[in-house]
């Protein structure tokens, strides 16, 4: 029989329940991001920088904040400072330095794992050396662009390991009207701090 007892105990157990599940369902603390990145980025655009360049390595370094929003997924700010040399089929070689902000976007997975995308939008600055198109030592700026995706492993309690994939993008002008457009696919391998 129903008695105000027994609705008593089904109110105390349905409490109980609701709040082991707001708790499971609780964000957990943000955490700070550092990656050491190595990869190769492989000229696809326009055609005079395709035929002109060979695959060239890139480092980079990416700080930021992993932000959990849920119980799987995060939303990490981060800046990525990528360095490298633009190597030329005629031997001359221009560095390239990358100076984006922007954000991944995580979805967990096991324990500690995730797949992520990316987008990063800020500077991009060539470097020339002697035997470039410009003047040793002088610097075009252009606006740079990078879609990308990539999955990150869990190997130590603060510590993880991974690959990302990339299309960083360069618009620059030479002080001209013409827009000179740079494309490269990026793959990358990287190691992880996380606190």
């Amino acid at each position: 029989m129903y008695t105000p007892r027994m609705a008593s105990l089904v109110v105390l157990l349905l409490s109980i329940a609701s709040a082991r599940a707001a708790h499971a369902e609780r964000p957990g603390p943000a955490r700070f991001l550092l990656d050491g990145v190595v990869g190769l980025g492989v000229p696809l655009a326009d055609t005079a920088y395709r035929d002109q360049s060979w695959p060239s390595p890139i480092f980079g370094l990416h700080l930021g904040a992993e932000i959990p929003v849920g119980r799987r997924i995060s939303l990490a700010p981060e800046v990525g400072i990528d360095l490298g040399p633009v190597i030329g089929r005629s031997a001359t070689t221009t560095i390239q330095l990358r100076l984006q902000p922007g954000l991944r976007v995580l979805i967990g997975f096991g324990h500690g794992h995730a797949f992520f995308f990316r987008a990063l939008v800020g500077a991009s600055l060539f470097i020339f050396t002697p035997g470039g198109v410009d003047s040793p030592g002088k610097i075009n700026a252009g606006v740079g662009f990078e879609p990308g995706m990539g999955m990150q492993f869990r190997i130590a309690p603060r510590a993880v390991a991974g690959f990302t994939v990339g299309t960083p993008v360069s618009f620059h002008t030479y002080g001209q009207p013409l827009l000179w457009t740079y494309a490269d696919l990026q793959v990358a391998a990287f190691v992880g701090y996380r606190r």
